[in-house]
């Protein structure tokens, strides 16, 4: 059982490192995107990159 969650918060830690790779490119829409009020960085992050005007 023990294993079975340390895998699973090591996938996470993965899929978190994974979305700011893929993020890098997007940085500055998504500084702009945290300046709207309500919108967070997770909001930010879990916009498609489609979604993003440049």
């Amino acid at each position: 059982m023990l294993r079975a969650i340390d895998e699973v918060d090591a996938r996470i830690t993965w899929l978190g490192e994974e979305i700011n790779r893929q993020l890098l490119p997007l940085r500055q829409q998504v500084k702009l995107l945290i300046t709207i009020p309500g919108i967070s960085l997770v909001m930010a992050r879990s916009s498609s990159p489609r979604s993003v005007s440049t």
